[in-house]
């Protein structure tokens, strides 16, 4: 009876697949695609000046894998004691900005995750990022090259990774490959693609800023979870209204400017405009780069509940929140999608995968390149940053990938000093180019 059931179980799902092939297939490719990248297919994705850090976390060692565009290291380290414990600490001096810590485990940890290899000279200019485990989780940029030992508090000098390298990160050697390799042959031509939509509720009219039902609801969740969420909590929520963003106002308005004055076609959706109707019309990928300016949410208990809080509209029928499992059904072509929003690149670190939330879903949804913040970030300075992104971004024709462009949007903030410390810059990462 047992082997009954298990059968036609099993048949279930074999048919839920097909239907995902036919119905799904960019996420079909990406779940289902059970053909590994060969070192030689990474390696075809790289250019001289660029290398590929993979890592895998054991019990007593981390091996470290690095690949060159013609050659590759495999190195095995002794893990620190306490590595998890050190990575929580490091990211709590960041975001605490507790500058002792800093210094201490920055260097520490660069130690750990970066021992001499031939591979990383002085051609090497970008780092492709693989992280394993709640290396996930470690902003790789804020990390220090030395130790440091000069004025604790003159954050402008510390020797961060950033100033070395140029870095983005993927959660797996060869869900880059089926990202990238792919670009030359889209079916939609990249040029044929709106340049630009922004979604930013802001959240500012007492009448638009009530929480709907749905919200109050996600309120109490969010407060009767054991983990960081109660920081998402008192982070979004006041009493019954959701806490305004007048500076994504600001933001998303600028970098529309940005556009304009390009000759570039570009939209913004603000208040009760920014709802999740308009996300789900299909509008959303005719675009070449999608940018969300608001609240957003990790529940690393069931991924699937991560989400983005939206214009509170019921009038379309929906419940204002854009939830994880909601964005694996949007079709995206999109070439980037900015997350402009608190701690939208956590969730619930699966082995071997990386993290599950908002960001794979967007990868699912056909999405190729994500920014996304690993905390919670001050709004004027998330604003500053963004605007010098977009603006690095179409610079010279476009010339710059993502990466350099934020790049040089965090070293602007470092070398200015108001914005120095990492607590502004190092919790925006690119998963991507």
């Amino acid at each position: 009876m047992y082997q009954d059931r298990l059968f036609r179980r099993n048949r279930s799902i074999d048919s839920l697949i097909l239907v995902f092939e036919k119905q799904f297939p960019e996420y079909h490719n990406l779940k289902y695609n059970n053909k590994p990248a060969t070192t030689k297919d990474i390696q075809n994705l790289l250019d001289k000046k660029t290398a590929m850090i993979s890592y895998f976390i054991g019990d007593t060692t981390i091996t470290i894998f690095t690949l060159t565009k013609n050659k590759m290291d495999v190195k095995r380290v002794p893990k620190i004691t306490n590595l998890n414990d050190s990575i929580v600490f490091f990211n709590y001096g960041l975001t605490l900005e507790m500058q002792e810590i800093i210094r201490r485990l920055g260097y520490k940890l660069y130690q750990q995750l970066f021992p001499n290899t031939p591979l990383i000279d002085r051609q090497i200019e970008k780092l492709y990022i693989v992280p394993d485990g709640s290396l996930a989780t470690l902003p790789f940029e804020s990390l220090l090259t030395e130790n440091f030992t000069g004025d604790i508090n003159a954050n402008n000098e510390y020797p961060y990774l950033i100033k070395k390298y140029n870095i983005s990160y993927s959660y797996s050697a060869n869900l880059f490959y089926l990202t990238f390799s792919k670009e030359a042959s889209s079916t939609i031509e990249i040029t044929k693609l709106i340049d630009w939509l922004a979604f930013a509720p802001v959240f500012d009219n007492r009448s638009e800023q009530s929480m709907v039902m749905f919200s109050q609801e996600l309120q109490r969740q969010l407060s009767g979870l054991k983990t960081d969420s109660m920081m998402i909590n008192r982070s979004m929520f006041n009493g019954n209204y959701i806490k305004p963003l007048p500076a994504t106002e600001t933001e998303t308005e600028a970098i529309f400017e940005l556009y304009d004055d390009n000759n570039l076609k570009a939209k913004v959706l603000l208040h009760n405009n920014a709802n999740e109707k308009s996300i789900k019309s299909g509008e959303l990928e005719q675009y070449k780069v999608l940018h969300f300016a608001t609240h957003g949410f990790v529940n690393s208990e069931r991924p699937e509940l991560s989400g983005l809080l939206l214009a509170q509209d019921t009038t379309g029928g929906e419940d204002g929140v854009l939830y994880s499992g909601e964005i694996y059904n949007l079709k995206l072509n999109a070439d980037l999608v900015v997350l402009s929003a608190c701690e939208t690149g956590l969730g619930k670190i699966q082995k071997g995968e990386g993290i599950i939330g908002l960001t794979r879903a967007l990868l699912y949804a056909g999405a190729k390149n994500i920014l996304v913040s690993l905390w919670q970030v001050n709004d004027k300075s998330t604003s500053e940053l963004m605007v010098d992104f977009y603006k690095n971004s179409l610079a010279n024709k476009g010339q710059l990938s993502y990466s350099e462009a934020l790049r040089n949007a965090k070293l602007k903030m470092i070398s200015e000093g108001r914005y120095a410390h990492p607590f502004f810059w190092s919790p925006f990462i690119l998963i991507g180019k």
